[in-house]
């Protein structure tokens, strides 16, 4: 699995300088990022990296989750859920 970026690494590394100077509203050779304009971004950048960290849970789920057999029929087949809960650890979201 390649590394999620952090949401600050994801909103300030991952747009130019020139995009932030094109959308500053204050004088960005003071304020680089106008505060306002900075917690939205944040705020939209958190949902992207939200739904990235779901794609590589799912993912993981979908390569660790397993089945525990126990007996003969179809309702002896259950779903191991550690094997899930455990597949994406929470220290991975940052």
């Amino acid at each position: 699995m390649s590394r999620i970026p952090t949401v600050e690494e994801f909103v300030v590394h991952g747009k130019p300088l020139e995009y932030w100077k094109n959308n500053a509203s204050e004088d960005y050779m003071k304020t680089p990022i106008s505060v306002l304009k900075y917690i939205t971004t944040l705020e939209e950048a958190s949902l992207e990296v939200a739904k990235m960290h779901v794609g590589y849970a799912l993912k993981e789920v979908i390569e660790k989750a397993f089945i525990i057999i126990d007996g003969n029929s179809y309702e002896d087949i259950k779903l191991d859920k550690d094997s899930i809960l455990n597949a994406y650890p929470l220290d991975n979201i940052k």
